[in-house]
């Protein structure tokens, strides 16, 4: 079986942009408008765009 890959995956590896901001990231958005805490998308977005703008880190 071939290995598949999730899209963000495949968009870090090319240095392409991510959706992280339309997915993660809108959900914490959503939630601090409401006053709804929203730690794991908050940092699930936050480790995202650090991988994106540190593509050497280990």
């Amino acid at each position: 079986f071939a290995a598949v890959y999730p899209s963000m995956y495949y968009d870090i590896t090319l240095g392409r942009q991510t959706e992280i901001d339309l997915l993660n990231g809108y959900v914490a958005r959503l939630g601090e408008r409401h006053g709804i805490p929203t730690p794991q998308n908050q940092c699930i977005a936050g480790l995202v765009r650090y991988i994106q703008a540190h593509p050497d880190a280990p």
